[in-house]
């Protein structure tokens, strides 16, 4: 099967933004704006050092739900890996979110 160990179990950790980057297909930078601009759940690690993060797979896939279009619009040169489960998040809320954010 085709599916990533983060697809396979809905909450499982990711340790680093490199990882919590390739949840999405995105590039690092990218999801550490989402954090600071966004909202993105992540977590810091106690004591550690700024860069020590930690984020939940289904904590991440709940928040793309209601952020789906937007940062679509908002990295339309960065297209989500069809393989991911943003992809059929992403399906989904396009037909349940037909009006347009300002």
């Amino acid at each position: 099967m085709g599916d990533s160990p983060a697809r396979q179990t809905p909450d499982h950790r990711l340790d680093s933004w490199k990882e919590i980057a390739a949840f999405f297909g995105r590039d690092e930078r990218t999801v550490r704006r989402w954090e600071k601009e966004r909202g993105l759940p992540a977590h810091r690690v106690p004591g550690g050092a700024r860069s020590a993060v930690f984020a939940y797979t289904n904590e991440l896939a709940d928040w793309l739900k209601g952020r789906s279009q937007e940062l679509d619009a908002d990295d339309s040169t960065s297209e989500i890996d069809e393989h991911t489960i943003a992809e059929q998040i992403d399906e989904k809320s396009r037909s349940s979110n037909h009006h347009s954010r300002r």
